[in-house]
């Protein structure tokens, strides 16, 4: 990998080990939760950011030619999937400005405007 896939990879690994042990002490969210009226909405909110911060992390390593299109085909496939459940359809539009633009505009094609399990649609996004 280069230095920057490096650090890149380093930073969301650190966040995921954050919000893993924010999780997984139950006396952390309860002092850290916030405006959030219950653990278990805030809960779910790390969790989405997390899974959210995967897909803008396998994005950027495919961006920086260390993921191939092939193996990245396949996982546009997965984040169709993942951008279906309740908690990343909630959080997305809340943190979207958050992520780059291209992210957000990847994000945008694979959910509103294609759907890669019709027998339409074949081509690859990226």
């Amino acid at each position: 990998m280069t230095v920057k896939a490096d650090a890149l990879n380093n930073i969301i690994n650190e966040h995921r080990e954050i919000f893993v042990s924010i999780l997984a002490n139950p006396l952390l969210p309860e002092i850290i939760k916030g405006k959030y009226k219950s653990v278990k909405k805030f809960s779910k909110r790390i969790i989405a950011t997390m899974l959210i911060n995967h897909c803008q992390n396998a994005y950027s390593l495919y961006e920086k030619n260390i993921i191939n299109h092939d193996e990245f085909y396949g996982m546009q496939k997965d984040i169709i999937n993942l951008f279906s459940w309740p908690i990343i359809k909630k959080r997305w539009p809340k943190i979207k400005s958050y992520y780059p633009d291209k992210f957000q505009n990847l994000i945008n094609s694979l959910i509103y405007n294609q759907s890669m399990d019709s027998d339409q649609s074949s081509e690859r996004l990226v």
